[in-house]
């Protein structure tokens, strides 16, 4: 008798143990971290190189956004002497970081003047 007490009890009641659900354990984001972005389906993902293919997948970018991010900076690099880091930020409603990652690699593969 108090077995079935102790059944009804916890009934309705979440399973108690090792759960790896990000909703059960209260981890936010959690399950987005662990889930690779492919982004081969998307428009634009042929004229990217492996590098720029990573980029887009680490930082959840589309191709298309990425394409049109590179040709604005890479225009203005070529009007101006260099681009600043802050002027890319004004220039897309994007998370700074996303636009920090895409700054550093064309400054990196010499496709604008960055900032010294």
């Amino acid at each position: 008798m108090v077995d079935n007490q102790k059944i009804k009890s916890t009934a309705g009641q979440a399973p108690v143990g090792n759960n790896t659900c990000p909703a059960a354990t209260g981890q936010k984001g959690a399950k987005k971290s662990l889930i690779q972005w492919d982004i081969t389906a998307f428009p634009g993902v042929e004229l990217l190189s492996d590098t720029e293919r990573e980029l887009c997948t680490q930082n959840r970018l589309l191709p298309a956004h990425y394409l049109k991010m590179k040709e604005v900076l890479m225009l203005e690099s070529l009007q101006g002497s260099s681009v600043k880091r802050s002027d890319a930020y004004r220039f897309f409603k994007v998370d700074q970081a996303k636009v920090d990652k895409v700054y550093d690699l064309l400054s990196r593969m010499g496709w604008i003047q960055g900032e010294e």
